[in-house]
């Protein structure tokens, strides 16, 4: 109960204090060129509030092409909370929205493209992408979120 509390708060911080999440989720000609490059031709959102009001904001062209993933493990281990990964597969469980796990996106062949919201207190994306695990490059800014290309590396 608590979690949900905590989540509808932040839905209703990120919709009442940022323009990245009104109207204007569009899929952009820049953006379009991104995803028509990368070979799953979707953008992966970690943080649940902007996934679910960017979400309802977004063109049913640029719905087609969000999807939120989680990973509990790495949200405990980088931010000591699971409140987005419960929410995340409650929604994935109980909804049509497209959810995946951040493991099962990055297993398949990348580079897989995230909008990372650096400011953010439910975001974890931004702190594990830093790890030499990843190779990253930003590829451009849309909606309030650094677009960035991912993927794993090969282990030695």
């Amino acid at each position: 109960m608590l979690g949900g509390l905590h989540v509808m708060g932040e839905i209703h911080a990120a919709r009442e204090n940022s323009k990245v999440l009104r109207a204007d989720v569009v899929l952009t000609p820049t953006l379009r060129a991104v995803l028509a490059a990368g070979p799953d031709h979707r953008l992966y959102i970690q943080d649940t509030a902007k996934f679910l009001v960017g979400y309802f904001y977004a063109t049913p062209e640029m719905k087609s092409s969000m999807v939120m993933v989680y990973d509990r493990d790495k949200e405990l281990q980088l931010r000591q909370r699971d409140v987005s990964s419960l929410t995340a597969r409650n929604m994935q469980r109980s909804s049509a929205l497209p959810v995946e796990g951040f493991q099962d996106v990055l297993a398949q062949p990348g580079p897989h493209l995230f909008a990372v919201y650096h400011a953010s207190d439910e975001e974890w994306v931004d702190l594990e992408f830093t790890s030499p695990t990843y190779r990253t490059r930003v590829v451009g800014h849309e909606f309030g979120a650094d677009l960035i290309e991912v993927e794993r590396l090969a282990k030695n």
